[in-house]
């Protein structure tokens, strides 16, 4: 079920769309700035 579950959505990028349908600010964030760069 669960395993189906991440299949269905796909790549991580997907996963602001698909689970938090742009509700959580801190995890769009993360999603744009990867990595440790000036953000962080």
């Amino acid at each position: 079920m669960v395993y189906g579950f991440f299949l269905r959505m796909g790549v991580l990028a997907n996963s602001d769309v698909v689970l938090f349908r742009g509700g959580s600010p801190i995890w769009t964030e993360f999603l744009r700035h990867p990595t440790y760069d000036g953000n962080w």
